[in-house]
């Protein structure tokens, strides 16, 4: 009985050693996105040609991403939007936006009712419209580097 005790209690050390991790981050985010991000230009087509327009720093319109899936923002559209998540395709990451938390059919592909691709340069983040045949998209700098 007592080697059964031990080993309950050499369990349970385990187990609160390994959940009680301060850094630890859903499997369904992508470290880099961890940050508040300053939207700085938006691209689109009209129909002919693509635009480039640079985004006012003044006043900030921000995306914060959180290491658990929970998501912010004060841009147009996307005040209502809580919690994100990251889903690999075939070819590209995709970023998802959900209202409430995330089922894992809220999740697949198929099923995503707000969603960009998502390309990571030197300096910044462009998420590309997923369904903007012209590349229509919304880039973003990590706001201590857009000072």
């Amino acid at each position: 009985m007592k080697k059964f005790t031990l080993y309950i209690v050499a369990m349970a050390i385990l187990f609160l050693t390994f959940s009680c991790e301060d850094n630890q981050v859903n499997p369904l985010v992508n470290k880099q996105l961890i940050d508040t991000w300053l939207l700085f230009e938006r691209g689109y087509s009209p129909g002919a040609g693509y635009i480039t327009d640079q985004v006012s720093p003044d006043p900030a319109q921000t995306m914060s991403f959180q290491s658990d899936g929970q998501f912010s923002s004060n841009i147009d559209g996307l005040q209502d939007f809580k919690y994100y998540s990251v889903i690999q395709d075939s070819t590209q990451e995709i970023l998802a936006l959900h209202e409430k938390v995330p089922t894992p059919a809220d999740q697949e592909l198929e099923n995503l009712v707000h969603s960009y691709a998502i390309e990571f340069t030197e300096d910044a983040v462009k998420l590309y419209f997923r369904w903007c045949f012209e590349g229509c998209h919304l880039a973003l700098r990590p706001i201590d580097q857009s000072n």
